[in-house]
Parts: C-alpha cells; structure tokens; sequence
C-alpha cells in the first residue's frame, strides 16, 4: 500500500509540473491561430484603409502599419528617364515597374501611364492626358471589374514590387481611402453580386 501511495504522490508530482507547460503550449496555439487568421484578413485591410496587419508572434500583439503615402511629385519623378525607377499607379496604388521599363518608358505604346495615375485608361483605351484623368463615376459598371484585374496584375505580378499609396484621388495624406476609392470599391461590389445573381 505504502508503495502504491509513492507511486500516486510522483504521478500527481509529474502532472503537477506538466501543468505549466500544457498551459504554455495552448497560449501559444492559441496566439499562433491568432496570427494566421489575421493575416488572412490583411490583404483586405490593405486595400481598404492602406495598412496591413502586424502581429508579434510571441506577444500576440496586434497592430495595423502605416502603409508609405507617395506624393504626385515623387511619382511624377520616376518615369524612367535620366536613369530613374519607372512608377504608375492604380487606383491609387503606386508599383515600380522598372523591370518592364521598356513598355512604359517615353514614346512606348503605355507611357501614358508612367509617372502618373491613370486609372480609366485601363479601361477606356484612352490614352490622352485627359482620358487618363477622367472619373471613374463616368464608367459603366461592366468596366470597374476590368480596372480591379489591373490592380491585380500588378499586386500579384512576380517582378513589379508595391511602393505604397498615392496621395490624391484614391488617398489622403495619411493613406485612408477617400470617397472616390469608396464609392468604387462600392459599385464594384455591387456589380459583382448582380452577377453572381444572374448566375443563378
């Protein structure tokens, strides 16, 4: 008997001391899971707010990071020439495209859209400087799907490399999206449940 209630007193001992780690290693399944779905979430949070999730794995910490705000000057700098980076943007989402320099660079067939936001033009084929200024309000619906496969052309494009959000039409100065950006992001949503719709 004596024996028996040796062998109870080092099981409870070794379940005892089990105990922390167990509890260590949930909070740290716990905090990992956290983390994944987060940044499952942070493409979203990108393009809608212009920041991206950050979460310390070992704190569980979470915050939102401050995408960089580019100015119309700094974007109007870098079209290729005297040896600069080749920049565009898209819907307010400025891209160095410098490895694909040769298809915007001066007199190319889309050096309309080096150096600038020329969203429509996407679009539109209209590559004047006017077209590439025109408002997205005066799209039809059926084109805003088109714009949103360029962004993500470019988001997802192996060489181009995201610099961060222009300031202007689509951003502020602190890189929140404006009513222009809103007010697509809205139609286009729209427009893509009515055809999920007419599937049906």
């Amino acid at each position: 008997p004596i024996s028996h209630h040796k062998n109870d007193t080092n099981r409870f001992r070794a379940t005892t001391y089990q105990l922390p780690t167990m509890a260590s290693r949930n909070i740290q399944r716990f905090v990992t899971l956290t983390c994944i779905i987060l940044a499952l979430i942070s493409t979203q949070v990108s393009f809608a707010f212009g920041a991206e999730v950050v979460c310390d794995e070992k704190s569980g910490e979470c915050a939102a990071e401050k995408k960089r705000v580019v100015t119309q000057e700094e974007l109007s700098s870098k079209t290729g020439e005297n040896g600069s980076p080749t920049w565009l943007s898209v819907l307010g989402e400025v891209y160095d495209v410098t490895p694909g320099s040769g298809h915007y660079g001066s007199g190319s067939s889309y050096s309309i859209f080096a150096g600038k936001d020329s969203t429509a033009s996407f679009v539109t084929g209209d590559f004047s400087e006017e077209g590439g200024k025109a408002s997205l309000d005066d799209l039809p619906t059926n084109q805003l799907g088109g714009i949103e496969s360029w962004r993500k052309f470019y988001a997802n494009h192996a060489k181009y490399t995201f610099v961060g959000v222009l300031e202007g039409k689509f951003y502020d100065k602190d890189g929140n999206p404006t009513n222009e950006l809103l007010k697509f992001q809205e139609r286009l949503s729209s427009a893509k449940k009515k055809r999920g719709e007419t599937k049906r």
